[in-house]
């Protein structure tokens, strides 16, 4: 008896990429897709997320996730993103916001990329739209813990990378609209090709004034976000 035809594919935000394999054409090789659970602070209502790398005129649109009332969502991580959106990374490789997210400092010198041509995308905002019209602003969320000893802080970022690559220096920074008097930031990202999440782990003791910056990676996770009216 003849089988039926078998078709499947995937489109990815609305136009920007379609993959397909259909019949007896081999899939691409390469990582999974992914899903992971992550959340928005305080959403004004449900609506959508769209993720976004960069700034200004270089912000880039990477993926969307339909967001509940409670702020809850699932997003799907592709196995690949189109040239266009991974070209969207800094020619350099290194992102400043890989050891800059969530405090503003002023560093000697760069960390080192052991593969110069490699690039790698940082998710680190976004803007929420409700019925197609945007209302808000996303920025990384960070979680805090504090007692007698000091006090740590952790930020979590989606990071695409279009090839295996490891991001490693010690730095030695000024720290900027902070009561603290410098930073010690150590990097040791071990990116495999498709997404990670980079950790950045700042922690400040109780009897000092130098933060303690510590950047690895994990596998991936939802990250959470912070929502900001507009």
């Amino acid at each position: 008896m003849m089988r039926p035809h078998r078709c499947t594919s995937l489109l990815l935000l609305g136009g920007l990429a379609w993959l397909s394999a259909c019949g007896g054409t081999p899939a691409p090789s390469g990582p999974p897709s992914a899903v992971v659970r992550g959340s928005v602070l305080f959403p004004p209502q449900a609506g959508t997320a769209t993720l976004t790398s960069g700034a200004g005129a270089r912000q880039v649109k990477v993926l969307t996730a339909e967001v509940d009332a409670g702020g809850g969502y699932l997003l799907t991580l592709p196995a690949t993103l189109p040239d266009e959106v991974v070209s969207a990374s800094p020619e350099s490789g290194l992102p400043v916001t890989l050891w800059q997210s969530d405090t503003p400092l002023t560093c000697q010198g760069r960390p080192v990329l052991d593969h110069p041509a490699a690039r790698l995308l940082v998710v680190d905002g976004g803007f929420y739209s409700v019925g197609g019209k945007r209302v808000g602003e996303l920025l990384p969320q960070s979680t805090a813990l504090a007692d007698d000893s000091g006090t740590v802080t952790t930020l979590k970022l989606l990071v695409y990378a279009d090839r295996s690559a490891t991001v490693q220096g010690t730095l030695k920074c000024s720290v900027g609209g902070r009561d603290v008097s410098a930073a010690r930031v150590t990097l040791d990202y071990r990116f495999k090709r498709g997404w990670n999440m980079v950790v950045v782990r700042s922690e400040l003791a109780a009897t000092s004034t130098e933060l303690d910056i510590r950047g690895s990676v994990s596998l991936p996770q939802g990250p959470s976000w912070k929502f900001l009216p507009t």
